[in-house]
């Protein structure tokens, strides 16, 4: 259509003025044809293709691969008859020792006159008598200033002895501890405490 468009307006810049264009007049301009790429380059690529086929084929067939050659194995070696071996023989057993013969029962003891086992005394034990504990006031002066003066603030007496506790001096002891002034804590009483000191035992009160 773009070529009609062309010859038109060729013949009308050629053509005097007024003149009505004929179809004589009309010059066509030749149609030019264009190749698709496309298929150009696939056949030009199959051509390379076909091409180094034809030239590896060509190659191999002048140049063939020599064979290759194995080496032939060499022959078994001989096998060589094992002889069989005999099982060793069992020692022989030593004689079996003659049975001995049981020895006779001992004779059972002739009932006789009974034996008497004198008793060995016993040494009496001795009881160690604890002293009984004096009041606090009947101790000796001397002892009573060497341990100083005992005040308790707190007493607390229980039926378990773990549980019995008393403050002397604002300091907690239990049964069986030492107190700081030296006497040792024996017993916690209901209405008092029994303290030991240099073998002297003493009833402090509440």
């Amino acid at each position: 259509m773009s070529y009609i468009l062309e010859a038109l307006k060729r013949s009308q810049l050629e053509r005097p003025n007024g003149e009505v264009p004929t179809l004589d007049s009309v010059a066509w301009a030749p149609e030019t044809r264009r190749w698709p790429l496309a298929p150009m380059a696939a056949a030009l690529l199959t051509g390379v293709v076909l091409a180094s086929l034809l030239a590896y084929w060509w190659a191999a067939a002048r140049d063939p691969v020599p064979p290759v050659v194995t080496a032939p194995l060499p022959p078994p070696a001989p096998v060589r008859p094992v002889a069989a071996s005999l099982p060793p023989k069992a020692p022989e057993s030593a004689p079996l020792p003659a049975e001995r013969a049981p020895a006779p029962p001992a004779a059972a003891p002739r009932p006789g006159k009974p034996v008497t086992v004198a008793s060995v005394p016993r040494p009496p034990v001795k009881v160690v008598a604890t002293p009984t504990p004096v009041s606090w006031s009947d101790v000796d002066p001397k002892l009573r200033s060497q341990i100083g003066s005992l005040e308790v603030s707190i007493h607390l007496y229980s039926d378990q002895p773990t549980e019995r506790l008393v403050f002397i001096n604002g300091r907690q002891y239990q049964e069986g501890a030492t107190l700081k002034e030296g006497p040792q804590l024996e017993r916690i009483e209901p209405a008092g405490i029994v303290l030991s000191y240099d073998g002297t035992r003493f009833r402090l009160p509440l």
